[in-house]
């Protein structure tokens, strides 16, 4: 089980992403996930593996910390005003991301664990069929920025507005905060979730820091 990225998906993204969409990353990062999720496909289909490769989105909420990839803003957007602390956002506020919770992320890995560990005990029959690139974009919540600054205020009061302002960077949010409507039918058949909504995903990511 391998964990890849949406960052497979390229800028400038497309209209929408879903099963289908090609996948060209214009980041070495995103780059170096295809690679892998080629070579695990190609592996599986000799084979030599039984893989799997997991699309991992914005996963939050990771600790603040100098030097932090930019992508990290997802999770400062969250994590800062929860603290109290005055939060500078790097994307405009109708910026739109995709959010998964830590928690969430590992109930989706545990659950991809399962389904390999069926197909290797003898139960490949009861396991729904792997997609032959063998990679599987996970579910997530697709949010504005504004969104969830509404959900922050839902649960800690609408003080923390004041908390949160916005310096848009362009070149990042064409990277990172412009995510169009978001289809995930593969792994929704197979099993996989994302947190629900944001009021829930805010409490999971929140106590999982």
């Amino acid at each position: 089980m391998f964990t890849s990225s949406i960052a497979v998906f390229g800028a400038p993204l497309p209209s929408r992403i879903d099963d289908e969409t090609p996948q060209l990353p214009t980041l070495s990062y995103g780059a170096q996930k295809k690679s892998v999720e080629v070579l695990l496909a190609d592996y599986s289909r000799r084979g030599w593996i039984d893989g799997l490769s997991l699309r991992l989105s914005g996963i939050v909420a990771r600790p603040s910390r100098p030097g932090a990839a930019l992508s990290a803003f997802a999770s400062d957007l969250i994590g800062e005003p929860s603290k109290g602390r005055a939060y500078v956002c790097p994307v405009g506020p109708d910026a739109t991301v995709l959010f998964l919770s830590l928690p969430a992320c590992i109930e989706n890995l545990l659950h991809a664990a399962r389904l390999l560990l069926d197909r290797t005990g003898g139960a490949a029959e009861a396991v729904p069929g792997l997609p032959r690139s063998r990679a599987i974009t996970l579910p997530a919540l697709r949010a504005s920025a504004a969104e969830v600054v509404d959900a922050l205020a839902r649960r800690h009061g609408e003080a923390v507005r004041e908390l949160v302002t916005f310096r848009p960077d362009p070149t990042l949010r064409g990277q990172f905060g412009c995510w169009p409507p978001f289809f995930t039918a593969e792994a929704d058949r197979l099993g996989f979730r994302h947190d629900g909504d944001l009021d829930t995903l805010l409490e999971r990511a929140l106590k999982a820091t």
